[in-house]
Order: structure tokens, then C-alpha cells, then sequence
């Protein structure tokens, strides 16, 4: 007999819920492994044709109704500052310490500007609006998935039963891994509620250097929350970390994204 999938067999393709009203995009760090390609500006602001992973970013929440958006910045802020100011509906946070700290300080540092129900991404995304919106519309607190991959080292991992995370880690073993965390999340109020006071106790407890996932790996191994694991298989995206995926993200996610509007379902397999 087949080995039974750890994803429901038909996920909704109906919105579920409204997108939350506050989106925040951890934009603090160098992007030193991009090298030369950065050339002294933040990663977020590097181009795609003629737009910054940044306003790509902001522009993809904002279609599927975020209303504000909170942009922590770290390395060559006031270079991020214009960017952010030309939308009204933007703010930005600053870590001062984001040398010496990672994406859960950054998150940590915006718990005065949330007020409850909230998306959060990485800076250094690139995907496809319907990765966005099924997320973002999730019935419950959830995170993106990619059944394709999730099979690298470099890769965060995730571990999926019935539809639900039940671990997340890079160092998960390759086998034990049912694909990868798009680095999208969305946080229902009762994920707001229990990721705020965790914040606190790792930050209190000298965790400065810890990782978003690593929290949501937290609470789903304790079963303090119920995660959805969102399948996004087969839509574009990537993350940029190296060059080749900055030239992977412009020859091919870009071309297969920025002529499509924002409710498209079309499924494209690229990875």
C-alpha cells in the first residue's frame, strides 16, 4: 500500500479567513553571502528588473489586504528608510543590534506595534501572489510549504502530519522531512498570544541569537499551538541567500510572476 500523504488530500482553495491587518518583513540583515552582488546595500534593496526585493515584498502583502506593515531594518538603514517612506502605510523598527542577533530579536523588537493577528516574512523572498494568498488566508496560525523541496542542509525543514507542523528544524534529517518552510508565516490571534510571551522568555533567557522558526518549532513540538502547514508546491518562489539564487529569482521566478495578477491560481513547477 501507498505510503499515506502527510497533507490532506484537497486543501481548500478558498480564502478561509481575511489576511491580518499588520504584516512585519525582517529586513535587518547584510546579505554578506550575496558578495560582491550587494555591493554595500542592505539585501532588500537589491533589484528585480526595476523594483527592490523590498517593494515587492511590501507590494505582495498589501494585495492581499495587510493594512500596515512594520519593516525591521539593521544594516545601512537609511538606505532602507526612503524605500519604506514611500509607503504610507509602512513604518520601520530599527535593530540596532543586528549584528550580533538574528530574525526572532528583530521580531521581538516589533511587540509594541502589534496589536494581535499578524504575518510575518523574510525580506529576501520572492513568490508567486498565490503563495501569499494562501498563507495569508489560512484558517488558522500557518506556515508555507514546499513539498519539493526541504531536503538540504541550507533548507528549513518541516515535518507535516494530517496538514499540521509537527517540527521544524534545519538540522532535520532529509528523511524525515516533508518539505520546506517558504518563510512566510501567519499568526492568528491565538498564535499572537502564544508567540509574544515565548518571545520574551527565550530574549530573557539570553537567546538573542535565535531564529523565528526555531520559536514555531517550539510551540509545535509542545502542542501549545497547532500550525497548519500550507501546500504551496508548485508555485514560484525563492528565497535569496547566494548568488545563484538572486539569478535563479530574476531568469526564473520573476518572469512567471510579474505579469500575473494578484488572484491567480495557475501552478508552475520550478524546483
Amino acid at each position: 500500500m501507498p505510503t499515506p500523504s502527510p497533507f490532506p488530500s484537497a486543501q481548500s482553495a478558498q480564502s478561509a479567513q481575511s489576511a491580518p491587518p499588520q504584516a512585519v518583513i525582517l529586513a535587518a540583515g547584510t546579505g554578506s553571502r550575496l558578495g560582491r552582488l550587494a555591493n554595500g546595500k542592505p539585501k532588500c534593496l537589491l533589484p528585480i528588473r526595476n523594483r527592490t526585493l523590498l517593494e515587492i515584498q511590501i507590494d505582495s502583502l498589501l494585495r492581499q489586504g495587510v493594512q500596515e506593515v512594520c519593516v525591521v531594518a539593521g544594516y545601512r538603514r537609511e538606505l532602507i528608510e526612503p524605500v519604506v517612506d514611500s509607503f504610507a502605510c509602512c513604518s520601520m523598527i530599527v535593530n540596532p543590534v543586528f549584528a550580533d542577533t538574528n530574525s526572532l530579536y528583530s521580531l521581538w523588537l516589533t511587540r509594541d506595534w502589534l496589536r494581535g493577528a499578524f504575518a510575518c516574512t523574510n525580506a529576501d523572498v520572492v513568490a508567486h501572489p498565490e503563495v501569499y494568498r494562501r498563507v495569508l488566508h489560512a484558517a488558522a496560525t500557518a506556515v508555507g510549504c514546499d513539498r519539493q523541496t526541504g531536503h538540504d542542509e541550507e533548507q528549513m525543514k518541516i515535518e507535516v502530519d494530517c496538514g499540521r507542523v509537527v517540527s521544524m528544524s534545519k538540522n532535520m534529517p532529509a528523511q524525515q522531512s516533508n518539505g520546506e518552510n517558504v518563510g512566510l508565516v501567519r499568526f492568528d490571534q491565538q498564535g499572537y498570544a502564544a508567540m509574544l510571551p515565548l518571545m520574551e522568555q527565550i530574549i530573557a533567557a539570553g537567546g538573542h541569537g535565535s531564529w523565528v522558526p526555531a520559536a514555531l518549532n517550539h510551540l509545535a513540538v509542545t502542542r501549545q499551538l497547532e500550525i497548519e502547514a500550507v501546500d504551496v508546491t508548485g508555485l514560484p518562489w525563492t528565497e535569496i541567500d547566494f548568488p545563484e539564487d538572486l539569478a535563479f529569482a530574476r531568469r526564473e521566478v520573476w518572469p512567471l510572476i510579474s505579469p500575473l495578477p494578484a488572484t491567480t491560481t495557475a501552478r508552475i513547477a520550478l524546483r
